[in-house]
C-alpha cells in the first residue's frame, strides 16, 4: 500500500488526472525564487512548508505549499490552479495573517504563482518517492513513473461548474435555512452561524482549529455566490470544511443564499494573539456593532 492506495489505484489516477494540463504560468525558476525568499518565505519557509522563521507567531499557521492542498479551490479534482492560486495571492486570507498581495505587479504575481506551483511539485514528489522507499525499499524508484503520479496528483482538473442564481427572496432563504439544517452545518456552525469558540475541530495536520462564525468572521474566500458555492461543493480541502457535492443545484443556491443572509457588515479585527486566545476559550470577542 502507498499512502493508503495500492500502485495500481495511485497510477490509475495519475493516468487519469495527467491528461489534464497542469496551468502553469511562465517564468525564471531564478525570478520567481527570489520573489518568494523576498516576499513569502519569512511565514511559508524555503521548501514551502510553512514553517518559515515567523511561523510560530502565527495563528492560524501559514499554509504547507508541499502538502499539495489549498484551501480555496474551483476544481473537480480539489487541486487548486493557478487562477485560485492567483487569487488566493491577491486577495490574502482575512481572518489569517496572509495579506493581500495585489500591489504587486501582474508579472510578480504570476512568477508567485509559478512558484507555489512548483513547490507544491517537489513536495508531493517527496512524499510519493518515500511511501516508494517504504514500501518497496529493494526497488529503485522508476523516475518516469514517479513523474506521472505526480503529474496526476498536482494538475488541476476542470473548474466545477456552478447553478445560475436567482435573485435572493425570503423563500429561497427560509429553504437554505432547513438545507443547512439537513446537512448538519449546524453542528459546526451553530444554528444562528456563530460557529465555535474554542479549539473543536482539527485540520489534516492534527492542528487544532474552529468553525468560522458566519455572521462576524471574514471569510477566507470570497463571498460571492459563485465563490461560495464552490466552497460548499468542494469543501476547504485540508481542513475541517467538508465537501457536499451531492446537492441539487436548487438546494446548492438556497443554501448560499442562507449562508449570505448570515453575513453582518461589521467584522472581527483580531490579532494573531487574540485569535489564539478566542481559540483556547478564554475570550469570545464581543460582537462587533453594527453599522448605522
Amino acid at each position: 500500500m502507498l499512502l493508503g492506495l495500492t500502485w495500481s489505484v495511485w497510477l490509475s489516477i495519475a493516468i487519469g488526472l495527467g491528461e489534464v494540463a497542469a496551468q502553469e504560468p511562465s517564468g525564471t525558476l531564478e525570478a520567481q525564487q527570489k520573489l518568494y525568499r523576498v516576499n513569502c518565505v519569512i511565514c511559508h519557509g524555503t521548501q514551502g512548508r510553512g514553517d518559515g522563521k515567523a511561523a510560530r507567531f502565527l495563528f492560524p499557521k501559514a499554509r504547507d505549499f508541499s502538502s499539495g492542498k489549498m484551501r480555496i479551490v474551483s476544481t473537480v479534482n480539489r487541486v487548486a490552479n493557478a487562477d485560485d492560486i492567483r487569487a488566493s495571492i491577491e486577495r490574502g486570507f482575512p481572518g489569517t495573517s496572509m495579506q493581500s498581495w495585489k500591489h504587486l505587479d501582474d508579472e510578480s504575481v504570476q512568477l508567485l504563482v509559478a512558484e507555489v506551483i512548483r513547490l507544491r511539485k517537489q513536495g508531493v514528489k517527496e512524499r510519493v518517492l518515500a511511501s516508494w522507499k517504504q514500501e518497496s525499499p529493494e526497488l529503485l524508484a522508476d523516475p518516469a513513473e514517479v513523474e506521472t503520479i505526480v503529474r496526476g496528483l498536482t494538475s488541476p482538473g476542470k473548474v466545477v461548474p456552478v447553478p445560475v442564481f436567482a435573485e435572493t427572496n425570503p423563500a429561497s432563504v427560509a429553504r437554505g435555512r432547513e438545507i443547512y439544517l439537513r446537512q448538519s452545518c449546524h453542528s459546526c456552525h451553530a444554528e444562528n452561524g456563530a460557529g465555535s469558540w474554542k479549539m473543536d475541530l482539527i485540520d489534516d495536520k492534527g492542528r487544532s482549529s474552529w468553525a468560522t462564525d458566519l455572521r462576524y468572521d471574514p471569510l477566507k474566500g470570497p463571498s460571492d455566490e459563485v465563490a461560495l458555492a464552490r466552497r460548499i461543493l468542494l469543501g476547504m480541502p485540508g481542513s475541517s470544511m467538508p465537501s457536499s457535492g451531492k446537492l441539487s443545484d436548487l438546494d446548492l443556491a438556497d443554501l448560499v443564499r442562507f449562508c449570505q443572509s448570515l453575513s453582518r457588515d461589521r467584522k472581527f479585527e483580531l490579532t494573531n494573539y487574540q485569535r489564539a486566545r478566542r481559540a483556547e476559550g478564554f475570550r469570545r470577542p464581543p460582537e462587533p456593532p453594527e453599522s448605522p
